[in-house]
């Protein structure tokens, strides 16, 4: 039985999780319905979510627009783990763990060669600009135009995505270890009752 506080507790991580979630998504899909509708230009991707800050504590802290969505997208994956844990304990077996931890090593791979590759483009591009002589403007508007010219992505918004999706790889890679483990325990205390 669950104490009171606890059952807060549980009730307080599912709102953080729900809230952080629908204000991630609502600053995505805010930036990128802008850019469908052609308030802003849709290529580079991501450049509008990038190209200005907010003020989110006046003349102390300013945040770019993909910057919070990747904190609050962050925060929505940490509380969403959190709120889960119990029930991943209880219900979830070796094989739901192993698919689980299958798939975020995957992505935890994926994403840490991306995020290597764009830092790597963007120092590149960078350097390139200022041999050149030509380093002006927001460097956060450098693009990258590989492989399709086409449909050019920003670095620093593609870095950005590429950081969630590894930081939260790996946190859900470490919360399926911790849960398998404290299964394998109570397991362990079952038997010797």
């Amino acid at each position: 039985m669950l104490s009171k506080i606890t059952v807060e507790i549980i009730k307080i991580r599912k709102y953080i999780a729900i809230l952080a979630t629908l204000l991630s998504l609502t600053i995505f899909i805010y930036h990128i319905g802008r850019a469908l509708i052609g308030l802003d230009p849709l290529y580079p991707f991501g450049e509008n979510m990038v190209s200005y800050e907010i003020v989110v504590i006046p003349n102390v802290v300013f945040m770019k627009p993909a910057t919070m969505a990747v904190i609050f997208g962050y925060i929505a994956v940490l509380t969403t783990l959190s709120h889960i844990s119990e029930y991943a304990i209880r219900r979830w077996n070796e094989k739901e763990f192993f698919t689980i931890e299958l798939v975020t090593g995957t992505l935890l791979f994926i994403s840490g060669y991306e995020i290597l590759f764009n830092f790597t483009l963007w120092s590149a591009l960078i350097a390139s600009m200022a041999s050149s002589g030509t380093v002006y403007g927001n460097i956060d508007l450098i693009i990258n135009t590989f492989p399709n010219p086409e449909t050019p992505w920003n670095v620093v918004f593609a870095t950005k995505i590429m950081y969630l999706i590894f930081v939260s790889s790996a946190t859900s890679f470490y919360y399926v270890n911790k849960w398998k483990l404290i299964k394998r325990e109570i397991k362990s205390y079952e038997k010797k009752k």
